[in-house]
């Protein structure tokens, strides 16, 4: 047999069962609020109430005490054996040592519930009698099909890279892609995102969306002097450009041997026939022919030749992809556009002009079906191609 409590009025609970003590009229115990005996005197059950015993019989609402469940838990230090009518539950409840119980008997699992003291397991989870106490973040005691036995639900993992194990959500690293990626969040949302110490370069981000994240290549954050980003998997680094790559408004033609500067041609001429201007005209300062000589050559012609639409003229008034800083290239680094002509590309087989003026009615230029350097009358219409520096 299990174990056996009495009460203050001499009841016993015997395996969930309420017997009432027995005493007659003259002997009646002194009673606490809700307690009952049966009166051998009277052949009645006695509760008692409002400070006197009273006949059990009435329905509950005028014998035993009414109370929410609120009400019932701010009852302070309950007799053992305290009994009351729950409002919201409907039952009689009465108080054992640690907690309320109702004298009904408990529903089994499956069944609905509002507290533990409803269910035979005491486990009262999501408003069903529960197994176990079911308290991870993806899993439920009210799942269709499974009600009250704890059942996962992955659908509760609301992130791109997390499952649920053992009732609760926790990050998948597997479900996330690439060389730059993590699984992370918090309770039931874990995410892939981008880990940007990953890549190791000068000039590479971890980009990407979604579950995908690798390094990749961005010269954006190269400087003026550089526009390439080369490298492979997390390293991608700032280097010298190579002759043709595209960069700074046209394509590199010439790198110093520093490989921080050079020229950048433009990506087509800017005529096929215009004159270098003022024939018979020395223009001071502008005879420089070496690489370097080019945009002063250029400031100078302008500055000594008012005719409009002349080769150097030309060139520093153009604006592409935004650089308006182009002129009319020398001597030296024309013949450095030609060596390179195949990478840069775009010209003709022409007469190019430079802006190295030989004498007052000549200037220096480059044949380019032959490459070879020669003086032409400053009047003759030959093909532009503009240049700027980096």
């Amino acid at each position: 047999m299990g174990s056996t409590e009495q009460t203050k009025t001499g009841n016993l609970i015997i395996e969930g069962v309420l017997r009432l003590g027995q005493f007659t009229t003259a002997n009646a115990p002194a009673g606490t609020e809700g307690a009952l005996y049966f009166n051998t005197t009277e052949k009645k059950t006695k509760v008692y109430s409002n400070t006197a015993w009273a006949d059990l019989g009435g329905g509950w609402d005028d014998v035993l005490p009414n109370y929410t469940t609120a009400q019932r838990d701010a009852i302070a230090s309950p007799a053992y054996g305290l009994m009351v009518y729950n409002t919201d539950s409907y039952r009689v409840e009465y108080y054992l040592p640690d907690a309320w119980a109702a004298i009904q008997a408990p529903f089994a699992g499956g069944h609905s519930c509002t507290a533990a003291i409803d269910c035979a397991s005491e486990i009262c989870v999501d408003g069903y009698c529960c197994n176990t106490l079911c308290t991870g973040n993806c899993n439920r005691c009210n799942v269709v099909g499974s009600l009250g036995t704890c059942t996962e639900v992955a659908s509760d993992c609301t992130g791109n890279c997390d499952v649920c194990s053992a009732g609760n959500c926790i990050p998948n690293a597997s479900a996330c892609t690439g060389n730059c990626v993590a699984c992370s969040g918090s309770g039931t949302a874990y995410n892939c995102a981008a880990v940007d110490a990953t890549c190791t370069g000068n000039c590479d981000v971890c980009s990407g969306s979604g579950t995908a994240y690798s390094c990749a290549a961005s010269v954006a954050l190269c400087s003026t002097s550089t526009c390439t980003c080369t490298g492979s998997g997390a390293v991608f680094n700032c280097s010298s450009p190579a002759i043709g790559t595209s960069c700074q408004g046209g394509k590199v033609a010439y790198v110093d041997g520093t490989g921080l500067h050079g020229l950048i041609a433009a990506l087509s001429d800017q005529s096929t026939g215009v004159l270098w201007g003022c024939y018979g005209t020395a223009i001071s300062g502008a005879d420089g022919t070496a690489i370097g000589t080019g945009l002063q050559n250029t400031i100078d012609i302008m500055a000594g030749c008012s005719t409009a639409g002349i080769a150097a003229r030309l060139c520093r008034g153009v604006t592409i992809n935004g650089y308006s800083d182009w002129y009319l290239p020398s001597k030296d680094e024309l013949n450095q556009l030609y060596i390179n002509r195949i990478a840069i590309g775009g010209f003709t087989t022409y007469y190019y002009w430079s802006s190295s003026e030989n004498a007052s009615g000549s200037a220096w230029g480059q044949y380019w079906d032959g490459g070879a350097q020669g003086s032409a009358h400053k009047d003759n219409p030959s093909d532009v191609r503009a240049v700027r520096g980096f």
